[in-house]
């Protein structure tokens, strides 16, 4: 069966404000004799007006108003925008619905007045009480006004086809209060929403609902017709916790269009005839750890397969791919075909995720699917499982015998082209893994200049450095190394040239505090031990108000002047409106005219105050805050180390270069550095070895969110770390960038390694002990070796320390005695 998925009332909701609405509108507020729409281009109209005057008909066109095309989608400076329904409330049974044509139609309706019967109207006074295409492109056009939030501009070659459907399918409810309401069932998809902030508030319109004359009404009952269009793509849905169903379709609408498309093996039946639909390969894939390369959802791919993954650019360690079960992960490696697993006809696996991921995951749903292809393989055909309707599983069980597989759907695999066997049969089949657009190429980078892609570092970042008594890396890095810091453009040449010291304060940020309090006349002074707050005079220039107004921070005081600050916009509407209140009162205007015009001061002095502590970043929005962009740092993503100790990490080429090339440059001078000589690579590794670099994975809401490592090159763009290390950091291997911060000083430097080091925080907290314990398939295995005095032995000279084995076997409890006691 395939669904329809066309999102028509974008179309028809633009079409009766067009032709029904507006006209209304217009003829409510002006006297409207004439209107025409007419096509104009392709992707736009022509509005025609004509106005009763004195005179007669006063005749105005608007050319270029946008127009949507059959998809709901208006073509705008050569960018795709769709404008999202937003619904009234949660309650979506209940809610009504505004499309873009009653969303346009509220924007000019606030903005449109009505005219009075003498008005002398002829052009220019139309187009002036009625500039429908200023209004129109305004709207078009984001900006700090709420009225446009629901305005989304996007670019269709990033966008696959199940994206560009689902954005289409998009529902918004601004005011929302519960995440879940009665109201949403059968009208919108129960999986699919965005994660974080957006959760419940933004929806996806069930494939069985439709909006309709301003609401959401429900067109299927059936239970499969309550999923998204995204949902209604994965086969043994109902194998999968919901949160991992919720990954796996917003995953699918991230992976890049290839050019040869390669349909799934096992499919819904809901699939759409449409190539671009069809963005994934089918790849065989070994449920099974394959070591520290599989740890918390990292990758391993062939040769072979990551040749058929090569599009826009070939595959490499970093890049993340996904499949439609929720399953998302860096490669870790792409090693020879020959030493991947193989089957026992001798065929090589072209792709190894851990089997402890489906425990830990609970989405069995991609077992499922490896067993059911290979019976379609088998049999030569498509299987078709659609949501809700899986086969059972003596049916598969059926299937495999039926075309001379074990029954189990298991194989034993060998370790590699005539390697060893291994102990246990492993789940072995076709999936469908999609490579997603977030590729390790576009995620690196570093810089030591101010100029360059720096790195923040925020208030959580300063209580992790603050509770690990680390201050002096802290009042480095908000000062010495800030990118706001006086001196941060040649802070590296400074490195080069010789050692350096820490900036005395007061730091960049507070600089800027006190810069703006001072303009509500608040002055912020540090004597080297605390602050200390007083009323003074605004600065030299300032802008005296035409009437005193009450301070917005201290009720009891009055303003009779503002310091200036051209930087930010709601400055220059406090000067507009005191020119307007200064005119009103020189012209001895009526009291209530001055009354409003004092009223408007005081508001704009207050949206000003409130700007004044906001961050100094345009439109961000965000308060003031420790936020500094931090010079000697880069950025990139982070992915399974294997030979590395706790206290080491692979720090990428590209990265290494950059932070640390002004320290190598002190040693070998800047010649050998830019010709990146054996002499100036091996004082770089040296260097790298000696140094304490630090490794950062935001949010930072745990103590040890910030760690010190001794860092190692890697040729690859990917931060290489020991998989103890991801729990500290609370890490994984599936997508997650990292951080890194180089202190450049030798007090912070030594510093790092005291307080910041993995044996730095144990000192602090012995019992994070507990948090380097191992999980998953290691705990497994160590404590299937124990199950042997010699095994036991092995892991007690491994250790280093005697571990019990009080159940017969190895615990997560006996081995963090262990370690407790060692401690």
């Amino acid at each position: 069966m395939k669904l329809n998925v066309s999102a028509a009332w974008h179309k028809e909701s633009y079409e009766r404000f067009v032709n029904e609405s507006l006209p209304e509108l217009l003829a409510s507020r002006v006297p409207l004799g004439y209107y025409r729409v007419s096509p104009d281009a392709e992707h736009t109209c022509r509005i025609s007006l004509g106005l009763t005057a004195a005179g007669g008909e006063v005749r105005v066109e608007y050319d270029g108003i946008p127009r949507l095309d059959e998809e709901g989608i208006f073509h705008i400076d050569g960018a795709l925008v769709v404008v999202t329904p937003t619904a009234s409330c949660e309650e979506l049974d209940q809610a009504d619905v505004r499309c873009a044509g009653e969303q346009l139609y509220d924007f000019i309706e606030g903005r449109l007045g009505e005219a009075p019967n003498d008005l002398p109207w002829d052009e220019a006074m139309v187009r002036s009480w009625v500039p429908l295409d200023r209004w129109i492109e305004e709207f078009f056009h984001p900006t700090r006004d709420p009225s446009y939030a629901y305005v989304n501009t996007w670019d269709l070659n990033d966008r696959n086809w199940l994206s560009r459907c689902e954005h289409l399918r998009m529902i918004v409810i601004p005011d929302r209060r519960k995440v879940v309401a009665r109201g949403q069932l059968g009208r919108t998809c129960p999986i699919m929403t965005p994660e974080g902030r957006n959760i419940g508030r933004v929806l996806f319109v069930a494939v069985g609902a439709a909006i309709r004359d301003g609401k959401l009404v429900v067109t299927d009952d059936r239970p499969a017709a309550a999923l998204s269009v995204a949902a209604s793509m994965v086969p043994f849905l109902e194998h999968n916790d919901t949160n991992r169903a919720l990954m796996g379709v917003n995953m699918m609408r991230q992976w890049m269009v290839p050019d040869d498309p390669e349909p799934a093996l096992v499919q819904t039946g809901n699939e759409p005839d449409e190539p671009r639909f069809w963005c994934g390969r089918n790849l065989l894939t070994a449920i099974v750890s394959w070591g520290e390369d599989t740890f918390e959802e990292g990758l391993v791919v062939s040769e072979s397969a990551a040749a058929r993954l090569d599009f826009p650019r070939p595959l490499e360690p970093g890049d993340k791919l996904s499949n439609r079960h929720g399953v998302k992960g860096v490669v870790s490696r792409i090693v020879p075909d020959d030493e991947m697993p193989h089957l026992p006809d001798g065929s090589p696996v072209e792709l190894v995720y851990n089997f402890i991921g489906c425990h830990s995951r609970l989405n069995f749903g991609q077992i499922r699917e490896a067993v059911m292809s290979r019976i379609a393989r088998a049999e030569g055909k498509t299987a078709i499982v659609p949501p809700f309707a899986a086969p059972a599983e003596d049916e598969i069980r059926r299937g495999l015998k039926a075309v001379g597989l074990d029954e189990s759907g298991m194989v034993k695999l060998t370790a590699g082209r005539g390697g060893e066997s291994l102990d246990r049969p492993s789940t072995v089949g076709w999936i469908y893994w999609g490579e997603t657009h977030h590729l390790a190429i576009e995620k690196i980078h570093a810089s030591v200049e101010p100029t360059g892609r720096c790195n923040l570092q925020a208030l959580l970042e300063y209580y992790v450095l603050r509770d690990a008594g680390a201050l002096e890396v802290l009042a480095e890095t908000f000062n010495t190394r800030s990118a706001a810091a006086v001196g941060a453009e040649t802070l590296a040449q400074r490195v080069a040239a010789g050692e350096v010291v820490r900036a005395d304060p007061p730091s960049p940020q507070f600089a800027e505090v006190a810069r703006r309090l001072s303009v509500a006349g608040i002055r912020a002074e540090f004597d080297g031990r605390k602050v200390a707050f007083s009323f003074a005079s605004t600065p030299a220039k300032s802008l005296e108000l035409a009437r005193p107004v009450v301070n917005p921070w201290i009720s009891t005081r009055e303003l009779t002047e503002v310091g200036e600050f051209d930087e930010l916009p709601e400055y220059q509407s406090v000067v507009e409106a005191n020119m307007r209140l200064q005119r009103i009162c020189d012209g001895q205007a009526p009291r209530g005219l001055s009354r409003k015009a004092e009223g408007q001061l005081s508001a704009a002095v207050e949206r000003f105050f409130e700007a004044l502590l906001s961050w100094d970043e345009p439109m961000s929005g965000q308060p003031l805050s420790f936020g500094q962009r931090i010079v000697f740092s880069g950025r990139t993503v982070i992915a399974p180390g294997s030979g590395l100790t706790i206290e080491q990490l692979g720090l990428p080429d590209e990265i290494a270069w950059t932070i640390f090339g002004p320290l190598t440059v002190r040693e070998v001078g800047a010649a050998e550095v830019d010709a990146r000589s054996e002499k100036a690579a091996s004082a770089l590794d040296r260097i790298m070895a000696d140094s304490w670099i630090l490794l950062n994975r935001a949010p930072s809401v745990l103590p040890t969110s910030i760690l010190a490592f001794h860092s190692v090159r890697v040729p690859e763009r990917v931060i290489r770390l020991h998989p103890l290390a991801t729990r500290l950091l609370n890490a994984d291997f599936d997508g997650d960038q990292a951080a890194v911060f180089l202190p450049i000083t030798d007090a912070a430097q030594r510093e790092a390694g005291e307080k910041l080091s993995v044996a730095g925080h144990l000192r602090r907290d012995a019992d994070l002990i507990d948090w380097l314990i191992p999980l998953h398939e290691i705990l497994w295995g160590l404590a299937e070796l124990s199950l042997t005095p010699d095994g036991l032995k092995e892991v007690c000279d491994l250790a280093t320390i005697e571990v019990r084995a009080p159940d017969g076997f190895i615990t997560r409890d006996s081995l963090t005695r262990a370690m407790q006691d060692l401690l």
